[in-house]
């Protein structure tokens, strides 16, 4: 899992760049949320939602509505497995 400080997608080099580096997954919040977990003592369980395919991975262009759509798509199994861990700690 890789990270970039966002607000926005990441460009095509970025993702080449992450792929050379060896990065699979990329997010914008995910590893420094952690980051700060650690700083708090605070043991996280960390799960992502990842939601669209790095600019130049596919044809298709990087657009926010269908990052929204995938997200809304995955709500209901992603909000269960959050259920399920939860009533399982």
């Amino acid at each position: 899992y890789t990270y970039t400080i966002g607000p926005t997608y990441e460009t095509k080099a970025e993702i080449k760049e992450i792929i050379k580096q060896g990065g699979d997954a990329v997010g914008m919040s995910t590893f420094p949320e952690y980051l700060m977990c650690k700083k708090l003592k605070i043991e996280p369980i960390i799960i992502s939602c990842l939601t669209n395919y790095g600019a130049g991975l596919v044809k298709k262009k990087v657009r926010h509505e269908d990052v929204l759509a995938n997200a809304n798509k995955f709500k209901k199994n992603f909000n269960d497995l959050v259920i399920n861990i939860i009533q399982n700690i």
